[in-house]
């Protein structure tokens, strides 16, 4: 006998439909424009190119936020013993050359109380999203752009904030901020999906979200998550 599908079901099996087998076809894309760069073309079909080529890194930027959706809505948290410096760092690594380019003044500050547990794949998603997002709303008219990283971990909790000095969101969108596919200005080149999944993995994790943001002032995001109580089985390990 077939089991029915309920809709998220079948949503779950659309999206990763679409993560998986949309992938190989955008790939081929970027990989035939790079080709048809090397032979001699008019002015507008380099434009052209270059607006192929911008469509297809879009939709391969989108298939990679439904599949870490997907990987998230599924994952099963597991706590354990990690260097909180070191975790942070590997999360910034990928954004250096972009803080570098846009000048940004990038200060952290940590105080942990060893040992420190937490799930790695949860923290570092949500400090992920969250760095995006202060980097994506940085206003480039300001000489001096700044984003702050303030970690505070104790034996109840890690309390995780991100603070920038940029653009801020309006009040009147502030109400739709945790929506799926909103964007909070309209210079913002992102898909909207970054806040979405930070609200759901602090959902997730029992903890709270919170955050501040006014208008050319810049925004703060405060993050807490509860410690996991370590089970006798691991205290044994």
């Amino acid at each position: 006998m077939t089991t029915a599908l309920t809709a998220n079901q079948l949503v779950d099996r659309f999206m990763e439909s679409c993560s998986h087998d949309l992938r190989a076809p955008v790939a081929s894309i970027k990989g035939l424009v790079h080709i048809a760069e090397h032979y001699p073309h008019t002015q507008e079909i380099d434009e052209c190119l270059h607006m192929i080529y911008d469509s297809a890194e879009k939709m391969e930027k989108m298939l990679r936020s439904f599949q870490e959706f997907l990987v998230t809505s599924h994952y099963i948290k597991k706590a354990e013993e990690a260097n909180c410096d070191e975790l942070v760092d590997s999360v910034l690594e990928p954004f250096s050359n972009t803080i570098d380019r846009m000048g940004i003044k990038l200060t952290k500050k940590i105080t942990v109380t060893e040992p420190w547990r937490i799930d790695r794949y949860t923290f570092s998603l949500i400090l992920k999203h969250l760095v995006s997002n202060a980097i994506a709303y940085q206003d480039l008219a300001k000489p001096n752009k700044e984003v702050s990283i303030y970690v505070l971990a104790n034996n109840r909790c890690t309390i995780l904030q991100v603070s920038d000095n940029g653009l801020g969101i309006p009040k009147e969108l502030q109400p739709k901020l945790f929506q799926p596919f909103f964007r909070g200005h309209e210079t913002s080149s992102g898909l909207g999906m970054g806040l979405f999944q930070v609200d759901k993995l602090v959902e997730k994790v029992g903890g709270h979200l919170l955050f501040i943001s006014n208008e050319q002032e810049g925004s703060t995001f405060s993050v807490t998550i509860p410690v996991e109580e370590t089970t006798a089985h691991e205290t044994e390990q």
